[in-house]
């Protein structure tokens, strides 16, 4: 067979595999609910140099009744926003659908730009289980140093908003170039 004809089929063969392959649109849903009841709180809030987030840490526990695929979110909520909103990558899934199954977690909640934001962990759809308050100040986020995670109401004006949610992608961060941050560096704030 000729160089060009051998050539010609790897193209053939290589845009079959790309056009086959499915869209952003067409991409698999993966199986997450909200789980009916969960006990946790959010702990602290710790700087990812790598990205420019503020990882928000804390942990969650499942309590009956419980669900398949159950899990939790992290709602970031502006303070001068309409509405909060949960990134996927801000959703968890409890590894079992057993009461007790706890979690400790942190996610990617907030990028280092100046402002004061609320934050809650967010289970049985939209109750809001525990929140705190963080202010960045300019120059904190120049710099890095985490804000200090303050507890507030789950009533508190500052969260007492509905919110918006990407759906859940099993990412534990947000993935590099994806317009939040174009640092190339690997991201692990949240791996626990």
């Amino acid at each position: 067979m000729s160089r060009f004809r051998r050539a010609a089929a790897a193209v053939v063969v290589l845009l079959t595999g790309v056009l086959a392959a499915p869209t952003a649109a067409q991409a698999t849903t993966l199986p997450w609910n909200s789980a009916p009841c969960i006990t946790g709180g959010l702990y602290d809030i710790v700087t990812d140099t790598h990205q420019n987030w503020y990882v928000v840490r804390g942990s969650a526990t499942q309590c009956a009744p419980t669900v398949e695929y159950g899990g939790f979110r992290v709602v970031v909520y502006k303070e001068n926003a309409a509405r909060g909103f949960s990134a996927g990558w801000n959703a968890r899934q409890f590894p079992s659908a057993e009461p007790g199954e706890s979690v400790w977690f942190g996610a990617a909640a907030l990028q280092r730009k100046a402002g004061n934001y609320g934050l809650c962990l967010v289970a049985a759809g939209d109750k809001r289980i525990d929140c705190a308050s963080a202010t960045i100040s300019k120059a904190s986020a120049a710099v890095g140093s985490p804000p200090v995670l303050w507890p507030i109401s789950v009533d508190d004006p500052l969260v007492a908003k509905e919110f918006d949610a990407d759906p859940y992608t099993a990412a534990p961060n947000p993935a590099v170039g994806n317009g939040h941050d174009d640092n190339p560096h690997t991201f692990c704030g949240t791996c626990w």
